[in-house]
Parts: C-alpha cells; sequence; structure tokens
C-alpha cells in the first residue's frame, strides 16, 4: 500500500507526522510539503527516517495574500502534478491548507482514495480545504463530537496529536508560540504586562522584531519543538494542534489566545469551545490584563485517553483496494 500524506507546515505537518508514524511500516509513505518549507522536511525527516520520501509542491497562496491569487496559484499547482509521478498512491490524505488540494485531486483522478482530516479547532466552522476535498473523500475523519454536524460522511477518530517525545518537567519558564507566523498581538500584549521567564517561537516573519527582547529567549522555530513543551510551565499559543499536543500529549497547563490576524482560520466561538474541551482558558482580545488573567487560571488539562491517530490509521488500512 502506498499513501500519500500533506504536510502543508504548522499543525498540518504534525498530524501528517502523527499518522505517518502509525502507518510506517505499513505502507509505503510520500510527504507533500510546500516549496521551501525547511521545517516541516526536518521534522519529517527526525522523526520518519532521513530516507522518507517527500515531495516539494507549490501552494495556491499564503496567509496574508490576497484572495485572489488563489485561483491561479493552485490551477498553476494543480497543472504540474497531473505528470508527476509520485503522486500515484492508493491513498491521499489531506490534513487541510489550499496547498493539500491539487496533489489530493492530482492522486485522486488516478484513482487514490482521498481521505480528509478535519481540524483539531474546528466545532462550527469547516476547514476550506477540508469542506471541498470532502466531496470525493472517502470519510472526512473527524476529531471531536461536535463536527459529525459538519459532515455527511464523517468518522469520529478522536484529537490526532504527535506522541510525546519526552518526560514532561517542570522547566520554569512560560513557552509562547504564535504558529507558523506568529501572533504579534499575543507577543505584544505579554511585553506590555512585563511576563518574564518566555521562551518565544516567534517565526520567521517576526523573528527580528522581538529577538532582543531582555529575559526572553526568542526562536525563529524549533525542530525539536517537543523538548520545548515538555520543559515548560504553561503553554501559550494560537488554537491548533500545539495546544492539543501541549495539553493531552504532556498534560501541560495551557492558555488559548485567538488570532484574529488569520480571517480564514478557525473563529472565535471554534477557540472557545477548544478551550472548554481542553479545560484552558481563552484569550480572545489579547490585552495586557488579559494575558496576566489568562496566565494565572491556567491549570492541568483534562485527560482524553482516545489517541486520534491510532483509530484513523486503521481506518485507512481498512479500505478496500480500488
Amino acid at each position: 500500500m502506498k499513501v500519500l500524506i500533506t504536510a502543508s507546515g504548522g499543525g498540518h505537518t504534525a498530524y501528517a507526522i502523527a499518522v505517518g508514524m502509525r502507518l510506517r511500516g505499513v505502507a509505503d509513505l510520500v510527504f507533500v510539503v510546500r516549496r521551501g518549507d525547511r521545517l516541516s522536511k526536518a521534522r519529517i525527516r527526525r522523526l520518519l527516517g532521513a530516507s522518507v520520501k517527500i515531495v516539494e509542491t507549490m501552494e495556491g497562496r499564503g496567509p496574508f495574500d490576497p484572495f485572489y491569487k488563489m485561483v491561479p496559484g493552485l490551477s498553476t499547482s494543480f497543472a504540474r502534478l497531473l505528470t508527476h509521478r509520485n503522486l500515484e498512491a492508493d491513498i491521499a490524505i489531506c490534513t487541510g491548507h489550499n496547498h493539500s488540494i491539487p496533489p489530493c485531486i492530482a492522486s485522486w483522478l488516478r484513482g487514490s482514495y482521498v481521505v480528509s482530516l478535519e481540524a483539531v479547532d474546528r466545532f462550527v466552522t469547516r476547514g476550506r480545504a477540508i469542506s471541498a476535498l470532502s466531496h470525493i473523500s472517502a470519510f472526512v475523519a473527524l476529531q471531536w463530537p461536535e463536527q459529525r454536524l459538519l459532515y455527511d460522511r464523517g468518522l469520529l477518530v478522536g484529537p490526532v496529536y504527535e506522541d510525546p517525545l519526552y518526560e514532561a518537567w517542570d522547566g520554569g519558564y512560560i513557552l509562547v508560540t504564535g504558529g507558523t507566523y506568529g501572533h504579534k498581538p499575543l507577543f505584544d500584549a505579554l511585553l506590555k504586562a512585563g511576563v518574564t521567564g518566555v521562551v518565544l517561537q516567534a517565526g520567521e516573519r517576526l523573528y527580528e522584531r522581538y529577538s532582543s527582547i531582555k529575559g526572553w529567549k526568542v526562536l525563529k522555530y524549533a525542530v525539536d519543538f517537543h523538548r520545548l513543551v515538555a520543559g515548560a510551565r504553561i503553554v501559550v499559543t494560537h488554537q491548533g494542534v500545539t495546544a492539543v499536543t501541549a495539553a493531552l500529549g504532556y498534560g501541560k497547563p495551557v492558555v488559548i489566545a485567538y488570532n484574529p490576524e488569520f480571517r480564514l482560520a478557525a473563529g472565535p466561538r471554534d477557540a472557545l469551545l477548544l478551550g472548554r474541551r481542553l479545560g484552558a482558558p481563552v484569550i480572545l482580545d489579547p490585552s495586557p490584563e488579559n494575558v496576566v488573567d489568562a496566565l494565572e487560571r491556567a491549570k492541568t488539562p483534562r485527560k482524553i485517553s482516545v489517541k486520534g491517530a491510532d483509530l484513523l490509521a486503521k481506518a485507512i488500512t481498512s479500505l478496500e483496494p480500488r
């Protein structure tokens, strides 16, 4: 069995790795990453082996690009992928992002199944890529029962996140991350509030802006991100898979900071419902006062025993040959 998995950066790559780890040794894996995404390639190779096959393809648009760039970007990517032999697979797994649409459709046109995974922070709104591909998907993997209302052909598997790589410990610092592109309103609020003992993963876009802050350790990104999570006293992050990995994988107190900069991402109600599931305070307005209050309210998260990656891998390998 050959399985293609899209790994479009950030949480999308985390999903891809989580599922890929379960399918390793059972299927031949091909990961599809965005062109130039060195971090995703490094993380995949570190956890699944240096010889794992990785294909780079174009994305339709970035998060700060105007929407009109989507159509020509996806069209160009799709045209190039129609003749790409590495996209011939038995199953193509979409983990979200516009980048994942062309390779999954190209693989489907060659006769593969498509399996789509809805994001962990979607409760009342659909992810656009998953919604688009749901019509050709064998099933849409759902991470929460609430997502059953979003899709007719949904299969509940539970939260999908990477297994812990380290024992949790208390390094005394607050780990702050805003995802691949950073979270400027959150970072500014922490700075204005005078919060110290911060380890900040700022991302490529915002690193230079915050790199010289006294009392903070600032990184662009970390290939071994799990080590940072394992040693954190509290993890402050946007809504997404990092919050789930920290809470459910490492048992860390989590604060979720909704990021209004990403208009096409999950909305504030989705963020509140994720916070309720994890027992994490949610910041909708990242003012200094709200950030300090959320840090004081952060507590050990609720335990959830179901591991969605296990059930998703089992469902994938159970698909009958076409």
